[in-house]
């Protein structure tokens, strides 16, 4: 399986992970350090946090959304990756575009920084 094969597999995985409220899931492909800026702006930092953050929002029933990647690129020498594509609420309302930086530690890629940027 290629790089961009599996940052595509995780995707699909992480989004199906959110439909069925799966915290783990969710979080399974962060590095411990992750950063990601939400859609208004909002900086969350480290995985145990964000895994918080998850577990309020599918307590709370907010809506979910998926994101869809449009590009992955991976960089020459194998050890950082570029995401980009939309996301979408899955109840219609409008989302926005997202990136996402993929680094390779051993020969494990997982996420370390996600950008959000609402368009509604």
């Amino acid at each position: 399986m290629t790089d961009q094969e599996y940052i595509k597999n995780a995707r699909k995985a992480s989004n199906a992970a959110i439909a069925l409220k799966d915290v783990e899931g969710v979080t399974k492909h962060y590095q411990e350090d992750i950063i990601v800026i939400s859609g208004e702006g909002g900086k969350h930092a480290g995985k145990k946090s964000l895994a918080k953050i998850w577990k309020e929002m599918f307590s709370a029933g907010i809506v979910l959304f998926e994101r869809l990647p449009a590009e992955i690129i991976v960089g020459d020498s194998g050890k950082l990756a570029w995401e980009t594509g939309i996301w979408n609420y899955k109840d219609g309302a409008k989302g926005g575009n997202y990136s996402a930086m993929w680094c390779k530690t051993g020969n494990v890629l997982k996420t370390r920084t996600e950008l959000f940027v609402s368009l509604d």
